[in-house]
């Protein structure tokens, strides 16, 4: 299997959203709606997660009644640049947990490190959590 080396963030019960699976890079419910990373700069030395580029499920908790999720990821390892939008905007109505099971990455991206972000569009505005891979 293809894999492709990538970051990301992670949140609180008491959270805007809660990225699930997989655990976000860090979380701050005060600075989620900082662009691009939630507030958090990436940090390559830590342990990165593998993300399959044939398709790696993505699983959030949403606290608020609706928002519009927004998958994509960069090989900038500043995340300042070249993000690419892995999938179709999706729609989630109602409060609670949403995964989506298979978003893929370009074949280009195979053994390279990045960022995978998920973006939030809700009421209060766009939020932010990433994981490295």
């Amino acid at each position: 299997m293809k894999v492709l080396s990538l970051l990301a963030l992670g949140g609180l019960a008491a959270a805007h959203f809660e990225l699930k699976y997989p655990k976000s890079i860090g979380f701050s419910d005060d600075q989620e709606d900082q662009a691009p990373c939630g507030g958090f700069t990436p940090d390559f030395s830590k342990t990165l997660v593998d993300f399959h580029v044939g398709g790696e499920a993505l699983a959030m908790r949403l606290t608020h009644q609706q928002s519009n999720w927004l998958f994509r990821a960069t090989t900038d390892e500043k995340a300042q640049s070249g993000w690419q939008q892995l999938f179709p905007i999706v729609m989630q109505s109602g409060l609670g947990d949403f995964c989506e099971p298979s978003v893929k990455a370009p074949e280009s991206w195979v053994g390279k490190k990045g960022v995978v972000s998920v973006v939030s569009s809700a009421v209060d505005g766009l939020l932010y959590q990433v994981r490295l891979h």
